[in-house]
């Protein structure tokens, strides 16, 4: 009987120590996982940091040259606009032609005159005038300066004649405008030579009169063209006798219609609208038809695009989600080791407890059935510390 007791009594201890020997070789084994873990994440930890400030880095340089090359295309544009919207504008406008030359008369003729050729050369001088534009009204005067003598007061009255010319040899307009010299009594005269009898004598001033006759008043048309401005001086009357003159200048001097009128006054308005027009136009165009114009270069390469980089970030962002969760199986593994070796502890007390009261006939059995409890209260607990 005492055999008996002693085969029970010694069995439960030997199935103590294999259960003890089991869990000693599991607690090492996560032991050694934990650390490895643990390591492995350390070392990844640097890599990692490093990584993602050079892809912090590198994705600010590219925001950079970005912005740069973006503005760049934009101020292109700009320029663009700007060069169309100033040679747009300018095909409108047309600028008003004033033309002052000098012109001789013949007084070989019995009626001296003047021609000034438009278009191909100046009367006398032989140099270009500038076609009158059509559609403008144009006046035409003519100015002469005269000695202030007792001859041409006498002659008093004479004549100015004006004709358009057309390019086939008609007359398009006839105007002819009397002119004299202004009245000056004797008094006055003789004043005004003692207060300029200074200037008079060194030669600043001269005994002269300047005389301006508008002589045209016309509208150019389409279907018969200007092609010169003959000017003659008749006498009045019942005489034979003409003026004598120093010089004489004629002025043509054209007006725009009204709508070209207000375009050339508002030129510079005119400008800055249509090139903000034309810009704005120009802008929607190429966000709406050419957009990768605006995206840098670099950005839009096939070996960095939009996949590749869903990939790259991807795989920057796999430690860092792996990493709370080896943490937390770290944490719940030490937890475990600990609680283990408490159990550990209890019952190598238990089984010393045993030794010592072998004379008792009650036994401590350990079986499978109160260690799978056990370990099942283990493994609820780590899973309630991972969740």
């Amino acid at each position: 009987m005492e055999d008996k007791n002693y085969n029970n009594n010694s069995s439960p201890l030997q199935e103590k120590g294999t259960i003890t020997m089991l869990l000693n070789w599991f607690t090492t084994m996560l032991e050694n996982i934990c650390t490895t873990t643990t390591t492995t994440t350390t070392a990844t930890r640097k890599p990692d940091t490093m990584s993602a400030m050079q892809q912090v880095v590198k994705r600010v340089g590219q925001g950079v040259v970005g912005v740069v090359y973006v503005g760049m295309v934009l101020c292109f544009l700009m320029l663009l606009s700007l060069v169309v919207g100033v040679l747009l504008v300018n095909s409108f406008i047309e600028t008003p032609l004033f033309v002052r030359r000098a012109v001789f008369f013949d007084y070989t003729r019995v009626n001296p005159e003047a021609t000034v050729v438009v278009g191909v050369g100046g009367g006398g001088g032989g140099e270009v005038v500038e076609m009158v534009p059509v559609g403008h009204h144009f006046r035409v005067s003519l100015e002469l300066l005269l000695p202030d003598s007792d001859y041409n007061r006498d002659i008093g009255v004479f004549q100015v004649t004006a004709e358009v010319i057309s390019t086939n040899g008609k007359v398009i307009a006839r105007s002819s405008q009397p002119s004299m010299l202004r009245f000056q009594s004797h008094p006055i005269r003789l004043m005004r030579t003692f207060a300029m009898g200074i200037p008079l004598v060194l030669g600043l001033a001269r005994e002269t009169q300047k005389i301006t006759v508008n002589v045209l008043n016309y509208k150019e048309t389409t279907h018969l063209r200007t092609g010169a401005i003959k000017i003659m001086l008749m006498p009045r009357a019942g005489t034979l006798f003409l003026p004598q003159l120093y010089e004489a200048e004629i002025v043509m001097q054209s007006k725009l219609p009204r709508f070209k009128e207000l375009v050339y006054n508002w030129k510079w308005t005119f400008y800055v609208w249509t090139t903000s027009y034309i810009y704005i136009l120009s802008l929607l165009l190429l966000v709406y038809f050419f957009k990768p114009l605006l995206v840098y270069p670099l950005s839009r390469s096939p070996v960095i695009g939009d996949r590749a980089r869903d990939t790259l970030e991807g795989e920057d962002d796999k430690p860092e989600s792996i990493l709370p969760a080896e943490e937390e199986f770290a944490g719940s593994l030490r937890k475990w080791q600990q609680y283990r070796k408490k159990r550990k502890a209890e019952l190598l007390s238990m089984s010393t407890k045993d030794d010592i009261s072998s004379m008792s006939a009650s036994s401590y059995t350990v079986t499978k059935d109160d260690i799978v409890p056990d370990l099942e209260e283990d493994v609820g607990d780590s899973e309630s510390v991972c969740k």
